[in-house]
C-alpha cells in the first residue's frame, strides 16, 4: 500500500481512529476505521521515560486512564499496567503500524519533534516508509533545514503553512524550496485556500475541520457538509476530521 495513491483525490484522515467505536488512539479505534473502509488514519505519538514509542495525545494520562501523570515520566513497564477505557493497554507504535500494514496509511503526529528520528527509524525498520507521513511546520529556515536533515528520501513529508500569518510569502517560498508531498493549510476562511491553491505547484493540500483547530464557522460541528464541499472545491484533497464516516459518504455521493 502506497500513501501516494491517496493524495490527489478527496480522502478523509481519520483523527485518532474511529473514536465513536473505541477510545482514541487505541488499536480498537484504528481497527474500526480500517473496517469502515478508511485509507488514512492519524495517530499521536509520545515516548516513555525509557524511550518506547506509544500512542497518546494529551500531556497527561488522566483523561484516558485516570492517572494524572505524563507518559514521559513513566517507563514502558509502568505504563503496561494502565488500561484505556475499553480495558486494553496503551498501544505501542509498533503495534499500531503492524495493524495498519498493507491496510491503511498513517499520518504520524509526534507530540515532541525530538522523538521523530526514532519514529522514522521505527517505520523504516518495519518496511512501512511508503505508508506513513512525517509532519512539521515551515515557520523558519530552521524548520526547512530540519525537514531536509531528518526526513529520509522516499518518506512522505507534510509541511504546515499558516495562510493568515504576515510571513506567508516567506512560508510559501520555503514550501517551494522543500516541495513536500503534502501541505497542511491553517486558514481563517476557505477563500484563502482557493487563492493559495494555484501556488501549490502540485503539492497535495490538507486541511483540518477539527473543533479547536479549524475556525468555528468551518469545523465539524458547524455545517460540516458545506465546509467539506467548499474545501474540496478550493483544492483540498485530504481532510482531517472526527466525522470521517460522514465525510466518506459525502465523497462517494459527490463522485461523478
Amino acid at each position: 500500500m502506497n500513501y501516494r495513491d491517496h493524495l490527489h483525490s478527496p480522502c478523509p484522515i481519520v483523527h485518532r481512529g474511529l473514536c465513536s467505536h473505541a477510545p482514541e488512539n487505541s488499536l480498537s479505534a484504528l481497527e474500526a476505521a480500517i473496517a469502515a473502509g478508511h485509507s488514512v488514519l492519524e495517530i499521536d505519538i509520545r515516548a516513555t521515560a525509557d524511550g518506547v514509542l506509544v500512542l497518546m495525545h494529551d500531556d497527561s494520562l488522566l483523561r484516558m486512564t485516570g492517572l494524572d501523570q505524563p507518559v514521559e515520566s513513566m517507563t514502558s513497564a509502568d505504563l503496561s499496567w494502565l488500561r484505556l477505557h475499553d480495558g486494553h493497554r496503551i498501544p505501542r507504535l509498533t503495534e499500531a503500524l503492524e495493524l495498519c500494514r498493507d491496510r491503511a496509511c498513517v499520518h504520524l503526529d509526534a507530540k515532541d519533534r525530538r522523538i521523530l528520528p526514532e519514529v522514522i527509524a521505527t517505520a523504516t525498520r518495519m518496511g512501512m516508509a511508503e505508508q506513513v507521513d512525517v509532519w512539521g511546520d515551515l515557520r523558519s529556515s530552521a524548520d526547512l533545514d530540519w525537514f531536509r536533515q531528518v526526513v529520509p528520501k522516499g518518506m512522505l513529508r507534510m509541511a504546515r503553512l499558516w495562510l493568515d500569518a504576515p510571513d506567508i510569502a516567506a512560508q510559501t517560498a520555503r514550501l517551494h524550496a522543500l516541495h513536500p508531498e503534502i501541505c497542511e493549510l491553517r486558514f481563517a476562511h476557505p477563500d484563502q485556500i482557493a487563492a493559495f491553491a494555484p501556488n501549490a505547484q502540485g503539492v497535495a493540500l490538507m486541511a483540518n475541520t477539527l473543533p479547536g483547530i479549524a475556525p468555528a464557522a468551518f469545523d465539524d460541528r458547524t455545517a460540516p457538509e458545506t465546509t467539506w464541499r467548499t474545501l474540496i472545491a478550493a483544492g483540498v484533497t485530504l481532510i482531517q476530521t472526527d466525522e470521517a464516516c460522514a465525510l466518506r459518504r459525502l465523497i462517494q455521493q459527490d463522485r461523478p
